[in-house]
């Protein structure tokens, strides 16, 4: 239901990690140039980085990997001006798979869901000019939908030099 796209923008990669397993799923900006670009950039540097195993804790990969995604997401854009402007949403979640805990990072208003006894509940919060009204008790959820600026969106990658992601800071069991 809604507009429908001519082109996909999204992608999205698996990968086996000493953290765990990794799942990356990343939306394009759409609208905005090279948003396809955008989004397999991110996937394919996420994954390259988790895959390496550098950093000493997952909560610390997690960052690191979605960082350096968003350096050259903004790097590529920089040098190529028909891809000014590119950007892109984010989630990573990894599961270990020794006690099962899961560990996610997002950028954007690319959302994880949990559910329990067949009810789905938000686990992340998006990155959106709404959500900050939402949050400042300026609207409530309701409101979000029909609020004109709905699609502002106040993070992701590529769109600055440097992106602060939101990442879980307790492993769930």
């Amino acid at each position: 239901v809604g507009q429908v796209r001519t082109r996909n923008e999204d992608h999205y990669g698996t990968r086996e990690t000493r953290y765990g397993y990794v799942f990356v799923v990343c939306d394009g900006m759409g609208g905005h140039a090279g948003g396809d670009v955008a989004s397999k950039l991110a996937v394919d540097v996420i994954l390259e980085y988790m895959s390496q195993g550098e950093q000493d804790s997952v909560i610390q990969a997690l960052h690191e990997g979605i960082k350096r995604a968003n350096h050259r997401i903004f790097a590529e854009a920089s040098q190529n001006p028909e891809l000014e402007g590119m950007g892109s949403t984010c989630i990573v979640l990894v599961l270990s798979p020794e006690d099962g805990r899961l560990t996610w990072a997002h950028v954007g208003d690319s959302r994880l869901y949990g559910a329990l006894e067949g009810v789905l509940y938000g686990l992340t919060k998006d990155h959106s000019y709404v959500q900050t009204l939402v949050d400042r008790r300026e609207i409530t959820r309701a409101e979000m939908e029909s609020h004109p600026r709905k699609n502002q969106i106040m993070r992701a990658l590529g769109i600055a030099e440097e992106v602060r992601p939101s990442v879980l800071e307790k492993e769930i069991y």
